[in-house]
This record gives structure tokens, C-alpha cells and sequence, in this order.
């Protein structure tokens, strides 16, 4: 079986939900809609986004909720924890926040005050959400829960019993574990459009090369009938769907040539069973996994199809998936900023909704010498120094997009790149520092927030000075 081939070796089972249903829902469940009454030709795509990846989960609720009884905490520094929370999210109807290891970011616990949230179901053990986490938490008044396992595939199993098993008998096993971190989450995240349907597809991990004993006592225990195996053999190998079979699981494998194509298999399989009403898509980039996951639990809350889309540009894939159905859609919303979807691609996705032609693609930044570079940790500095006197003598403004650097002429331009996840921003020095340690560069927290370094406070970093 090549990557590329979806194989159905079990008729699937459709399930409906009308739209008058889906409003009710909608207006009493206490979600907000995404856009106000549809125009019929002029549908856009909004943005929900914070400037790093716990705002931008905050975002997502902020913007799509006036309340919540439940909400999901995951950490924000790793993403397996959280693969399967999808149909969790939906079932609960409750938003996805993250949050650091050891302490609640001000912001999530604002928007708990918020929602009016009343349990807070922790997901994945100590060593990713400490206890004094769940302490504040409790201490606020909140009933706390902690779903977890011993590892990735027991903490899987444990959230897919918690959301309970698909009125169809089908449950989704997708990827869980990759030596390339940047292939071990997109098919996981993506399979959160089945989670997102009427249906609420839950979500299982396998390793590539082996079916994990959790993942097989999880499908006993959910009573599944059918494995909804996702991605190509590339992916899950065939001796994983072998010993499906063996198991006596019918098996369809829903695969694409990329994640991407993968994500738009997995949106139709998850419309198909909706009727063909109009409803909203739900976007999240295919680059990194954080907004991806806060997206996932928005398409649950809405009903909407979640579909994965590249940082820079839309591709033939997602745009002609779109273009297809046209008269689906009432809107959409981008979950996170530019750096996982850019204006361009904010842009291509409206003229993809409404079967208008495509935008010009925006011209090449102008190409600047590198004169030299350096590599090592960077920190930021915000709002405690707003105000106080730089080096260069110009008071400092933490939403600038500058830094300090010990020795580098001010004025000079710096293009960081956080080696982690591969994200740039272009700073001005205008200081001098940072002095402690092997620090190489300390950034303002708005230079910080473009490259997804504030959870963290640090991050390994190569700066290339322009000409």
C-alpha cells in the first residue's frame, strides 16, 4: 500500500447533524460565532492569536466563548500529552489552554475566572505539569483532575476512556512517537476533524513500527469495531495494521503524500459525516504544534472541520479542498499569528472560500549581505524595565522589536532564529547586555513573543547581522 492511497476495507457509517441543531448548540452551549449572519458571497477568515503559544490558546477561547464548565490544561512545551484531547474537547465542550510546568501563567488563570470554569482536567503527569500547578489550581476553588499514564500511549488510552467511545465504533490511531519530532504530531493533531464531528472520533498513539500494549487493551476497552488507521506506511508501518487485523479491527488507512494532504483526507472523511449544511473551517498550521492543538479543541467546540495549512503559502491541496466547497463554508478563523499563518496565506484562504481568484503572491523582501553571526542563549527583557533609559540613551519600549547586545554598534540590524522551532525576528540594538552567563543577545518581549521563546524565558538562537 503506497502513502498516497486511502483504502476502505469497511463501508463507513454516516452520522447527521442538522444545522438548526448545530445553531442551538452553538447559542446554548455558550460558544460564540465566528463571524456575524454569512454574507453569501464574501465570506472571510479571521485570526485568533496571542503574541506566544499560551496567549494564543487564550485567544482561542476568548475570542469563540462566553463561558465553560471544563477546561483542558496541557503543557506548553511538548505536545504528546495532548495529541488525543480532541474528542475530549469536544465532548466536555471546553477550550484548551496551556500552561508552564511549574507555575499558571496570570493570563490562563484569567481567562479560567473568565469562562467561569469549574473543573480543570490536567493532562499528562508530574513531570509536565507539576504538582504545585494543580495546587494554585485548587487553591483558586476549582475541582482538579489529572489524566495521565505512564508514558504517551497510556496517557492516550486514559483520555480516550474519559471522552468515551464514537457512536459508530470507529476510533482513530495515528502516530504518536517519530525519532523527527516534527513528524510524530501532524497526522495526531489533524485527526482532530473526526473528533470534531458529530461522531467524536476519539484518538489512540501507536509507535511506527509497533502497536502499543495500551493502545491495544484501549480499543477493547472502547468497544471499537473499526481503526482508522492515518498516515501511509512511511508513517504506521504495515506490521501495525497486520496486527490490527489480526485483532479482528476492520482497518481503513487514511493517508496523503504530506501532512497537509493528509489533514484535507481526514476533513472530508469528518464531513462526510455532517449533512451539507453551511458551517465554518477551522484552520491551524501545519509548522509547529502548540496553535495546533488549541485549534483542534475550537473545531470540537464549533463543529468544524479542522484543516492544517502550511506558514508561508497555501498549497494546491488545501486551496482546491476548499475551492471544491464553496458553498459549505460561512467563514473561518486561523488559530495563531503570522508566524504559523502568514497575512498572504490569511488572504489565500478567503479567496479559497469564496472561489475568488487567488492573491498575488507578495514580492521577496530585498536580500541583505549577512555580515557575520553568532550562536548561543538568548533571554528577553518586558515590562519591569518599560520605560528606564537604554544604553543608547533612548528609553526602553518592550513592544519594540529590540535587543541588546554587548558589543554590536547600536542601530545595527539582527536577524535571530530560534534553532528550536525555527522561527526569525529582525531587532534593532539599541543596548548593552546581557551579562549573565554565556547570554548572548537579550531581546525586548515583543522581539521574544516572534520567535515563541516567553514560555520558555530562553532559547538556543543564531544571530546573523545585516548589512
Amino acid at each position: 500500500m503506497t502513502s498516497d492511497q486511502m483504502v476502505s476495507r469497511r463501508a463507513p457509517r454516516t452520522l447527521v447533524i442538522g444545522f438548526t441543531t448545530l445553531l442551538a448548540a452553538v447559542l446554548t452551549m455558550g460558544l460564540l460565532p465566528l463571524t456575524s449572519a454569512p454574507a453569501l458571497a464574501d465570506e472571510s477568515v479571521e485570526r485568533s492569536a496571542g503574541p506566544e503559544r499560551i496567549a494564543t490558546a487564550v485567544a482561542a477561547s476568548r475570542d469563540h466563548r462566553a463561558s465553560a464548565g471544563d477546561a483542558l490544561l496541557a503543557t506548553a512545551g511538548s505536545f504528546p500529552d495532548a495529541l488525543s484531547a480532541g474528542a475530549m474537547a469536544a465532548s466536555l465542550d471546553a477550550p484548551m489552554l496551556l500552561t508552564l510546568t511549574d507555575e499558571l501563567p496570570d493570563v490562563v488563570a484569567a481567562e479560567l475566572r473568565r469562562l467561569g470554569v469549574q473543573t480543570v482536567w490536567i493532562l499528562g503527569g508530574t513531570a509536565v505539569i507539576a504538582p504545585a500547578v494543580e495546587e494554585d489550581l485548587a487553591a483558586r476553588g476549582y475541582e482538579v483532575r489529572r489524566v495521565a499514564g505512564d508514558n504517551r500511549y497510556e496517557t492516550a488510552r486514559e483520555i480516550a476512556l474519559e471522552s468515551g467511545p464514537s457512536a459508530s465504533g470507529d476510533v482513530v490511531v495515528a502516530l504518536g512517537d517519530h525519532p523527527d519530532t516534527d513528524r510524530a504530531w501532524p497526522d495526531a493533531v489533524a485527526s482532530g476533524a473526526l473528533a470534531a464531528s458529530p461522531d467524536r472520533v476519539p484518538t489512540l498513539l501507536t509507535a511506527s513500527d509497533r502497536l502499543p500494549a495500551a493502545t491495544e487493551a484501549a480499543l477493547s476497552e472502547l468497544g471499537a469495531q473499526r481503526v482508522l488507521l492515518i498516515g501511509g506506511e512511511t508513517a504506521v508501518g504495515a506490521n501495525v495494521e497486520d496486527r490490527l487485523l489480526d485483532l479482528g479491527y476492520a482497518v481503513e488507512r487514511i493517508a496523503g503524500s504530506s501532512r497537509y494532504e493528509t489533514s484535507v483526507r481526514l476533513a472530508a472523511e469528518a464531513l462526510a459525516r455532517t449533512p451539507a449544511d453551511q458551517q465554518q473551517v477551522v484552520f491551524a498550521t501545519g509548522g509547529d504544534f502548540p496553535d495546533a492543538l488549541a485549534a483542534g479543541a475550537l473545531a470540537g467546540a464549533l463543529n468544524s472541520p479542522l484543516v492544517l495549512v502550511p506558514p508561508e503559502a497555501l498549497n494546491s491541496t488545501v486551496d482546491g479542498f476548499l475551492r471544491e466547497r464553496t458553498e459549505r463554508w460561512v467563514g473561518g478563523v486561523v488559530v495563531g499569528g503570522p508566524a504559523a499563518a502568514s497575512e498572504f496565506v490569511l488572504a489565500q484562504l478567503t479567496a479559497a472560500i469564496n472561489n475568488q481568484p487567488a492573491p498575488e503572491e507578495p514580492p521577496a523582501e530585498d536580500e541583505r549581505r549577512v555580515t557575520g553571526s553568532f550562536e548561543g542563549e538568548a533571554s528577553y527583557y518586558g515590562e519591569n524595565f518599560r520605560g528606564r533609559r537604554t544604553a543608547s540613551g533612548e528609553p526602553f519600549n518592550p513592544d519594540d522589536l529590540t535587543a541588546a547586545h554587548r558589543s554590536l554598534p547600536f542601530g545595527t540590524i539582527v536577524r535571530v532564529t530560534n534553532l528550536a522551532n525555527g522561527r526569525q525576528v529582525e531587532v534593532r540594538i539599541n543596548d548593552r547586555g546581557p551579562y549573565a552567563g554565556n547570554r548572548v543577545i537579550d531581546l525586548s518581549k515583543a522581539a521574544a513573543a516572534e520567535i515563541d521563546m516567553i514560555s520558555t524565558g530562553t532559547a538556543h538562537v543564531r544571530g546573523e547581522i545585516l548589512e
